[in-house]
């Protein structure tokens, strides 16, 4: 459960993140494995072997090999002055390929083995999408502070909040209200299309066409016939070492997020039809608007936003916004407020242009 212990401290969720191994190792840590060795006893003991060989009846003799010799040995010194005794587990464990792993694992390494969700995130976009509901309704009242939500800028400081720390968290954690994660979101979206699979450090069965991208095609078809490629690309954008890219995915996500919120806020849930077509797929009814019907969503959406931004020629401001219209956003406008009318009027069509511009066109117009 979220939220603060009994003394106000925030208590931490268990992470989805936590791997196989990590519930391994942590069955392991047992007092029968405990010990307290210095931080560096490992790797002082692997060099001084290779001294020992150094300084064997076939190394010493060899001056070619004193620089080196004269190197390990200093090497060791600093490691032997700054080697603190610390609390650990020897262990041994089996991976999911059956494979036996032996490690030393140490107290800092804990918080690894049992990662949390970020939370972070969380707030992070709320906080963001909060600001941007604020400014949309400015935008819709005409208020002072209304300006249009700029994806592409949101998605950079979005994905500048995605560490090496928290990124498995990022796609694996349900973070963005409801319960949908970044992975699921993923598994059905190709919203990673474009991206190179060698940019991913990976090697997939997938790339058909063989130019090395993320086509939409190749992606449906991974999901299809290939989920085991799926996984690796998604495991590999939520690996730390690729959170570049991996941030930039994310980042788009959460900006996409806040953008239906806001589209919600300025055209209503009309702008987002609910397809009740078979397989999910939009009826004509579905993409009607205004008794026009549309082929696409997008088309369907244009006509909404065109609506909601066009103001007409003889509306008063309150006509215009009861009819849902946004009084700060007319990117489609051909007309202008009359403050001396109190109503919209059409715009002359020199409206704007300088005198030569203005001869040019009725130059036209006569000819």
């Amino acid at each position: 459960m979220d939220g603060t212990g009994p003394t106000g401290e925030k208590e931490l969720v268990k992470s989805n993140s936590q791997t196989f191994d990590d519930r391994a190792i942590l069955g392991q840590l047992t007092g029968e494995n405990a010990s307290l060795i210095g931080r560096n006893d490992g790797e002082i003991a692997e060099l001084e072997t290779q001294l020992e060989h150094l300084e064997g009846r076939k190394g010493m003799g060899r001056e070619d090999l004193k620089e080196e010799r004269i190197k390990l040995r200093e090497k060791i010194a600093a490691l032997k002055n700054n080697n603190p005794v610390e609390y650990g587990w020897d262990i041994s464990y089996e991976n999911k390929d059956g494979e036996t792993i032996s490690k030393r694992v140490t107290k800092d390494m804990l918080p690894d083995l049992l990662p949390h969700q970020a939370k972070e995130i969380t707030t992070g976009l709320k906080t963001q999408t909060d600001e941007a509901l604020v400014q949309a309704e400015n935008l819709k009242t005409g208020a002072k502070g209304g300006k249009k939500y700029d994806v592409d800028k949101a998605a950079a400081v979005y994905g500048e909040s995605v560490t090496s720390a928290n990124i498995k968290s990022v796609y694996k954690d349900p973070l963005y209200g409801g319960t949908e994660t970044l992975e699921d979101h993923l598994r059905q979206n190709p919203v990673v299309t474009g991206l190179k699979y060698s940019d991913l450090g990976i090697d997939v069965k997938a790339d058909k066409d063989g130019d090395n991208v993320i086509d939409p095609e190749e992606w449906a078809a991974i999901n299809k016939l290939n989920p085991e490629d799926v996984d690796k690309i998604i495991n590999a954008l939520s690996e730390p070492g690729n959170e570049d890219i991996g941030a930039a995915v994310a980042g788009d996500y959460m900006a996409r997020k806040t953008e239906r919120a806001v589209n919600i806020e300025l055209y209503g849930n009309e702008y987002y039809p609910e397809p009740t077509g078979t397989g999910n797929n939009y009826t004509v009814e579905d993409l009607t608007y205004n008794d026009e019907q549309y082929s696409n969503l997008i088309d369907y959406q244009a006509a909404v936003k065109k609506y909601k931004e066009n103001p007409r020629p003889g509306e008063t401001k309150k006509v215009f916004k009861d009819r849902g219209g946004i009084l700060g956003a007319q990117e489609y406008a051909d007309v202008k407020w009359s403050e001396t009318l109190g109503k919209f009027i059409s715009k002359s069509p020199t409206e704007g242009m300088s005198d030569k511009e203005k001869r040019d066109y009725y130059t036209r117009k006569i000819t």
